[in-house]
């Protein structure tokens, strides 16, 4: 059944630079990304990686080489995160945030 209305999965800020956990899904449910909102309030341009790792495998959903200092990026989609995926992000800095919301399907 989903749940009927967005709700927020989450919220990162680049403590480092590196690889940042999202959002693990559980094992038995499914989750669809709707926004994802990146910000750089950083004094430079700086990287973003915004992926989903299924197994072995990891899908890019965003990349910009150099979000511009001072911006901010909205993404909506309707990104399906299979049972046991994980959402993550890659922040070239420290002090970027990323924010999620969507849908929770569950059985």
């Amino acid at each position: 059944m989903a749940r009927p209305y967005t709700i927020s999965f989450g919220y990162g800020a680049a403590a480092a630079a590196g690889d940042v956990l999202l959002l693990a899904v559980p094992p038995i449910d499914t989750y669809i990304v709707r926004d994802l909102v990146v910000s750089n309030p950083t004094g430079a341009a700086q990287l973003v990686s915004v992926y989903y790792k299924a197994g072995e495998q990891n899908i890019a959903l965003l990349r910009v080489q150099a979000l511009p200092t001072g911006d901010s990026l909205h993404l909506e989609m309707r990104q399906v995160l299979p049972p046991g995926s994980e959402l993550r992000v890659y922040f070239g800095a420290t002090n970027l945030t990323v924010a999620v919301t969507g849908y929770w399907l569950k059985d």
